[in-house]
């Protein structure tokens, strides 16, 4: 649904796009998806904080069974010259 939200939000479906991701936080609150399209919907709205502080979260939260987060694994790509 997270990646739902997010073909809405590129179609320029604010409604639509704002509904399915709040369903995908509400199924799981680590959506990606749903926390991206959230954040994109705030910035739209000019509540850029609140928006920064979903990414912030987004980013922190522990993915995998090794429970590093987003930031870590991006973080570690880029330190190696991988690409994402």
């Amino acid at each position: 649904l997270g990646g739902r939200a997010l073909l809405a939000f590129l179609d320029g479906v604010a409604e639509a796009a704002r509904r399915r991701a709040e369903i995908a936080m509400r199924l799981d609150r680590q959506s990606l998806g749903g926390a991206l399209v959230s954040s994109l919907l705030l910035e739209q709205a000019g509540r850029s904080e609140a928006a920064a502080q979903i990414v912030r979260r987004a980013l922190a939260a522990p993915i995998g069974p090794g429970g590093r987060t987003i930031a870590e694994v991006l973080a570690a790509r880029a330190a190696t010259g991988t690409a994402v």
